[in-house]
């Protein structure tokens, strides 16, 4: 019973050891500004930043983790479906890809959300 508790212990004592208020989403930060558009265009709103008058062309996520060296330190867009978003700001999204791939996309330094019953297809 002794070794139990001292297991215990040591491995619940580094979860107290923390202090979680410096750690994004975790009560010591103003949330998200609330999730409205910035810029409406005919394919959708836009979150965040408005976009350039010559925006990218969005690369389809299969294609992103087919070849993602050919990407590797462009700049550039790449689109897929919304599949999940976080529930408390708004501050992350999950896209995925056709062939069940993903990607997790965190909005920088919470400054801005997306809805959180957003669905359907994004491009970041």
């Amino acid at each position: 019973m002794r070794l139990a508790l001292a297991l215990f212990l040591l491995f619940a004592a580094p979860a107290f050891a923390h202090d979680p208020a410096d750690k994004p989403g975790h009560g010591n930060e103003t949330a998200p500004a609330t999730a409205k558009p910035v810029q409406t265009t005919p394919d959708g709103a836009v979150y965040g930043a408005r976009l350039p008058e010559a925006a990218p062309v969005a690369v389809d996520l299969d294609s992103v983790v087919a070849k993602p060296d050919a990407l590797l330190g462009k700049a550039g867009a790449f689109g897929g479906r919304i599949t999940q978003v976080c529930q408390k700001q708004g501050c992350w999204m999950v896209l995925s890809a056709r062939n069940g791939e993903f990607v997790r996309v965190v909005m920088h330094d919470h400054a801005f959300g997306v809805p959180k019953d957003a669905k359907g297809e994004a491009v970041v």
